[in-house]
């Protein structure tokens, strides 16, 4: 299960710069637990701070003009930090699973030449697989919506100048909008970022999470989703649509429902849990997108 070790929020409100945890440049600090109390007294910051982490979660599902408007926030002005300098920045050091190699995302928003606010910069870094020691290597880079993404694994970077073969250029049409949202293979972090709302929706349906995401990329997300609809107070329940087996690989056979066309033109659903062929095949280790890529279930 994804766990953030550490956040970092400037020029927000009453959070004019506050760390929690572990940051990729303060590396002596502890990484939260994944059970943390924020204690104080009223007016101090506490749910600002909640808020803070809902504000990255509206920016990536919306943008972030409208995450400065939505919940009551007023706008751009009301969350800077009064008498501050410099834009709003958020910095979350997280990793996807115990033992993986930790990630940092860099966001800063601030106001365009016309008032309105979008995204100043952004960046995405992890070292590189096997690297024990040196600085991580970006994943994606943008300065005003312009600059380089990440395109492999062995990205290098000598002398602050990313080799072309490993990263590629973008520009990105709508600064009000993430490049880790907008850039297809940087989805599941944005996914994961989503699930770590304090005060996720109680409803979230999500359509074909795997347009743009690299197969061996489905599994990982799949079980994320599982563990965050927990069924548990205050869990999101998860609705998903899919057509990718390697995503269904990952699933059991209570969680899946087929829906299709039945011979009067109407649609009719199955769960596939009732079919106990299949259910007995996928207990003996067969996997469930592969019967279903193969047209058993449709067969059934």
């Amino acid at each position: 299960m994804a766990l953030i070790e550490g956040f970092r929020v400037q020029n927000y409100r009453a959070l004019r710069d506050v760390t929690l945890g572990k940051l990729s440049t303060q590396q002596g600090r502890t990484p939260l637990t994944p059970f943390t109390v924020v204690i104080g007294k009223n007016g101090v910051g506490k749910s600002t701070l909640f808020d803070a982490f809902g504000f990255v979660a509206d920016c990536l599902a919306h943008d972030v003009e409208q995450a400065c408007d939505m919940k009551q926030r007023g706008g751009y002005e009301r969350l800077h930090s009064r008498g501050s300098d410099g834009p709003i920045c958020f910095e979350i050091y997280y990793r996807e699973a115990v033992g993986e190699r930790p990630m940092t995302y860099e966001l800063s928003i601030a106001l365009d030449d016309s008032g309105r606010p979008f995204v100043e910069s952004e960046l995405l870094k992890q070292r590189r697989k096997g690297q024990k020691r040196g600085r991580p290597y970006p994943f994606l880079r943008l300065n005003h919506g312009k600059g380089l993404v990440w395109a492999g694994e062995e990205a290098v970077e000598v002398e602050g100048v990313e080799e072309d073969r490993s990263q590629t250029s973008v520009e990105l049409t709508d600064l009000r909008q993430l490049g880790i949202a907008t850039l297809g293979t940087l989805k599941v972090f944005a996914y994961l970022l989503l699930m770590e709302d304090p005060e996720p929706p109680p409803f979230i349906c999500i359509e074909e999470p795997e347009n743009g995401l690299y197969h061996k990329l489905l599994e990982a997300l799949a079980q994320e989703f599982r563990a965050h609809a927990s069924g548990k107070k205050n869990s999101a329940q998860i609705f998903v649509t899919t057509h990718q087996p390697y995503f269904v690989d990952a699933l059991s056979p209570d969680e899946v429902w087929i829906l299709e066309k039945a011979t009067d033109g109407y649609s009719e659903i199955r769960r596939v849990s009732d079919l106990d062929i299949v259910k007995n095949l996928v207990e003996e280790g067969l996997p469930l997108g592969g019967l279903w890529y193969s047209d058993y279930l449709e067969a059934r």
